[in-house]
Formats: C-alpha cells, sequence, structure tokens
C-alpha cells in the first residue's frame, strides 16, 4: 500500500529550520521598521540588524516547536481536540508575545539605547504574532492531513483483512461453555435464591445485549467493555462462588473513550479462568489497570495453574494480537513472573467507526 508524505510536521522540517526560518529573519529588517526617528547608538548591530534578526528568528521558532511538542503530549488525554488546539494556540502565542517584548526591549534598550519606540515595538509585535499564528495554522493543518491519512489507511486495511470473519469467531467461543454453566447455575439460584437468579438474569441479559448492540463494530469503547467485564466476572462468580473470584478495576475517567477490539478483555479474564485454580481456598485475583506511560490497558492475574492447563495453545492471544495489527495499532505485550501473568492492551486514541465490509 502506498505510503502517504507527511506535508508539515514536527518530525520531518529539517528544512524549514535550517533555510526557511532563518531565510525569513534575514529578510525581516527590510519589511519591518526597527529605527525609531530619533538618534540611536551606532554598533556593529544596528549596521547589520539581519544578524540580530536571524538570531531572534531561530530562538522564536524553535521555543514554539518545543513547547507545541511537550503541549501535544501533556494534553493528549487532558483535554478534547479542540480545547486542546485553543489552549496550545493561546499558550504559543503568549509564548511568542514574551519573547517578543523581551527581544525588542534588548534591541531599542540595549543596542539603540533609546526610549522613542512605543509606536514601532507595538507594530513589530503585531507583525510577531501574525507570523506566528500563520505557522501554527500550517502545523496544525499538516497534523490533521497526516491523522487523516493515518485513519484512510487503516480502513482500507480493515478490508482487505476482513476483520469482521475474526468478530464472529469470538461470539462463536463466548457462547458454548459458558452458556450451559450458567443455566445450570441460574436454575439452582432459582431454586435457592430467587433475589440473586434475577441478578444473575440481570448480567447475563446484559452481556448478550452488548454482543448483539455491538454486532458489527470492531473496537469498542473502554467503559463498555469494562462494564461487560464487570457482568461478566458476576456471572463468574456465581458460577465459581462469591470468594473464588478476587476481581479490582482501577482505570481513570480520562480513558472511558479509548477504544480497543471488542471482547478483547473478556477473552483475557476467560483464559484466566480456564487455566487457572480458582477456589475459595485459592482464589483468582484479576487486576485491570492503566499503564499511564505506555498507554496501555494491564490485565493482571496471579498464576495458580490447573495440571491440565499446564500448556496453552495461545490462540485466544494470537488473535487479539492479530486485530492490533490489522488495524495497524502496535501488538499486545506480555509480561509473566512467577507469580503473576499480565497482558498490556494498546489503548486507541483515534480510530475511525469502521461498520461490517459488505
Amino acid at each position: 500500500m502506498r505510503r502517504r508524505p507527511r506535508i508539515l510536521d514536527i518530525h520531518n522540517d529539517y528544512w524549514l529550520r535550517v533555510i526557511v526560518v532563518p531565510f525569513m529573519g534575514l529578510l525581516l529588517p527590510y519589511f519591518t521598521d526597527l529605527f525609531p526617528e530619533s538618534p540611536y547608538n551606532e554598533n556593529f548591530l544596528s549596521e547589520y540588524p539581519y544578524f540580530f534578526t536571524i538570531f531572534f528568528s531561530v530562538i522564536f521558532f524553535e521555543s514554539n516547536r518545543l513547547s507545541f511538542k511537550l503541549l501535544k503530549k501533556v494534553l493528549k488525554i487532558q483535554f478534547d481536540i479542540s480545547v486542546n488546539i485553543i489552549f496550545r494556540t493561546i499558550v504559543q502565542l503568549g509564548l511568542t508575545l514574551f519573547l517578543l517584548v523581551f527581544s525588542l526591549l534588548f534591541w531599542f534598550e540595549i543596542v539603540l539605547e533609546t526610549t522613542n519606540y512605543t509606536k514601532i515595538m507595538f507594530d513589530n509585535i503585531k507583525i510577531g504574532l501574525v507570523i506566528t499564528f500563520i505557522f501554527l495554522l500550517l502545523y496544525q493543518a499538516s497534523y490533521f492531513l497526516h491523522k487523516w491519512s493515518q485513519l484512510i489507511t487503516k480502513a482500507e486495511k480493515l478490508e482487505v483483512v476482513n476483520t469482521e470473519i475474526q468478530i464472529s469467531n469470538l461470539k462463536n467461543q463466548l457462547a458454548p461453555h459458558f452458556l450451559f454453566n450458567s443455566l445450570g447455575t441460574l436454575m439452582s439460584l432459582v431454586e435457592s435464591d430467587k433475589e440473586k437468579a434475577l441478578e444473575f438474569i440481570s448480567s447475563f441479559s446484559n452481556m448478550y445485549r452488548y454482543i448483539l448492540e455491538h454486532d458489527e463494530d470492531i473496537c469498542v469503547d473502554l467503559k463498555e467493555e469494562l462494564l461487560l467485564i464487570d457482568d461478566f466476572i458476576k456471572i463468574a462468580k456465581a458460577n465459581y462462588g462469591d470468594l473464588s473470584i478476587i476481581y479490582t478495576k482501577s482505570v481513570s475517567r480520562l480513558y472511558a473513550n479509548y477504544k480497543l477490539p471488542k471482547l478483547s478483555i473478556q477473552m483475557l479474564v476467560e483464559n484466566a479462568l480456564k487455566h487457572n485454580i480458582h477456589t475459595t481456598r485459592k482464589p483468582l485475583t484479576i487486576e485491570i489497570s492503566i499503564n499511564e506511560e505506555s498507554n496501555r490497558l494491564v490485565v493482571k492475574n496471579n498464576i495458580q495453574l490447573r495440571k491440565s492447563q499446564a500448556h496453552s495453545t495461545g490462540t485466544g492471544l494470537n488473535n487479539i494480537n492479530e486485530r492490533y495489527k490489522k488495524m495497524g495499532e502496535k501488538g499486545i505485550e506480555i509480561i509473566t513472573s512467577d507469580e503473576f501473568y499480565e497482558v498490556h492492551l494498546p489503548l486507541i486514541n483515534e480510530y475511525i467507526e469502521h461498520k461490517k465490509i459488505s
């Protein structure tokens, strides 16, 4: 598949930094009025002002470039994209204003040694802010164009690999043994505890409603997948005993609308139950959390393998990993120790809702 080029980005703006910005600095003395009408101190910089304008043009550009990069990283999950852009623009124009005031004061007070510069200073500040704003627009437009191109590429890949076939397989995997165990549990609850039976039916119906509602979806919001896991754990506890599973969840609301492949967490939890002992005396601990450094969801369980499950085929993990890769995302990460087993799932921040391909 043909790779779409970036027009302008902080990772490929070498020639802009090396040639265009210094050249603009060279031209500034000819398009701006840096000299007041009253006499001024004659020195090297006043005779050759382009040395001054080139130096500060580079400082302005590099400062804004660095702040653009840092703010994009820091504000990545705190705000939605429109608020993010507005906040970054305000901060960077504020930074430019500070640098302009500092550099112009240096020019008039130190280099020219004059006091008659108020109007000239304000005129130059307006020009500097306009130029900075234009550069910010170019970077933002290029950034959106690149992201749009990435999303189109992901959609094309999804068409080629026909990912929805794997989603259908996942639904089939969820059904057989889990369904029969749950129906057996429900029958016993109806006879012994009708209130728990109603709760069980509610969780059970929530799970299958989720599957039907997202029948054609490839990725779902993290908050919805976690609600599914809550119901899945309730049913599992009803099947195996309340004290047989210790379940904890620590996920910030900031990640609620991040996406991940449908039923991926459920598959990991089901695998943990399938391969490990979970009894009242030896409960299985399942922890779901966020690794903020890597921007991944972590599903962790203690290891107490059944003798019959000492060796796993890894079919479920391969399924999840392949779905990530075929969407153009990074694969999953598995971390094991003598006591714990962890699977790290990448969280997708930007994703085209891709429905079932006809």
